[in-house]
C-alpha cells in the first residue's frame, strides 16, 4: 500500500508541473505514437497497476479485520455466558 501510494504520488509530481506549465512534451497533437505509447501505456503501468494493487490490498486488509472482529465478538459472547 505504501509503495503504491508513493508511486502514484511520484507520477503526480512528474506530470502535474509539466501539465500546469503547458509543456509541449505533453501535447498529444505532436505525435500519435507519443500519445499512445508514452502517455497512455506508460501511465497504465505506473498509475493503474498501483491503483489496482491498492484496491486488492484494501480488500484483503478489510477481510482480515472483519474476521478478527467476528472472532472477538464470539470470544466476548462466550465470556458472558
Amino acid at each position: 500500500v505504501v509503495l503504491s501510494t508513493a508511486e502514484i504520488y511520484g507520477g503526480w509530481l512528474t506530470f502535474c508541473p509539466e501539465w500546469l506549465i503547458g509543456s509541449p512534451a505533453l501535447n498529444p497533437l505532436n505525435s500519435p505514437l507519443h500519445l499512445w505509447v508514452h502517455l497512455a501505456f506508460m501511465n497504465l503501468i505506473w498509475v493503474f497497476i498501483p491503483l489496482w494493487l491498492m484496491w486488492d490490498s484494501w480488500t484483503a486488509i478489510s477481510e482480515a479485520l472483519r474476521e478478527v472482529d467476528a472472532r472477538e465478538k464470539k470470544t466476548v459472547a462466550r465470556k458472558r455466558k
